[in-house]
């Protein structure tokens, strides 16, 4: 059976989650670090402290993938990383969602500290294979890891969503999104794709 992949976001994330002491929240924040190879679609795991918290796993890409899942040029496109040489995809929507949402998720390095601010910034592009575009892409901050082993989405809050929330369809380059996120305590997982 082909898969057809309706939607994918393609997703670099160079993200600055930053307190006051400007340190980096995230590790692996532009997917460099690989233990494995990328052998299948859903490889999001290969990407060190990277992972999917749904039954459907977000796709990994690398400059150094002899699969079909490599960058620039793959399936759905041709497009260089934004930072680095490495990328996730996701399925942020597809009609009558017929095809699952994928989101990518990590644990932070520290829990975040009740009234913070935290800076937020990564970057998406919209793959010249996808069919639509999408709005809604946000990051979630949770004290809990996501795990749901149902092809669903997840119907979490968005931490930080575009300010217009506009609808991501650029294919050519990379988007940003930022915003500022005030901790209520405790968090210490970010997820990020279409709530």
């Amino acid at each position: 059976m082909k898969k057809i992949a309706l939607s994918i976001l393609t997703l670099s994330l160079v993200l600055g989650v930053n307190a006051q002491d400007e340190n980096e929240m995230v590790e692996n924040g532009s997917f460099e670090q690989l233990e494995g190879k990328i052998k299948k679609a859903g490889s999001i795991e290969v990407a060190v402290d990277w992972m999917s918290p749904t039954k459907t796993s977000a796709d990994l890409f690398a400059t150094s993938s002899k699969s079909v899942f490599s960058v620039p040029n793959n399936p759905y496109g041709k497009e260089e990383a934004h930072e680095g040489e490495n990328y996730a995809g996701i399925t942020t929507f597809s009609y009558g969602d017929k095809v699952p949402r994928t989101y990518v998720s990590t644990k932070l390095k520290a829990p975040m500290r009740k009234g913070l601010k935290y800076a937020v910034k990564f970057y998406i592009c919209l793959s010249e294979g996808s069919k639509y575009a999408s709005n809604n892409v946000a990051a979630n901050f949770s004290k809990k890891q996501w795990s749901i082993d149902e092809n669903k989405s997840i119907l979490g809050e968005s931490s930080v969503l575009d300010v217009e929330n506009v609808i991501f369809n650029a294919m050519f380059g990379w988007d940003q999104v930022c915003g500022v996120y005030t901790a209520k305590g405790g968090e210490k997982f970010l997820t990020i794709g279409n709530f």
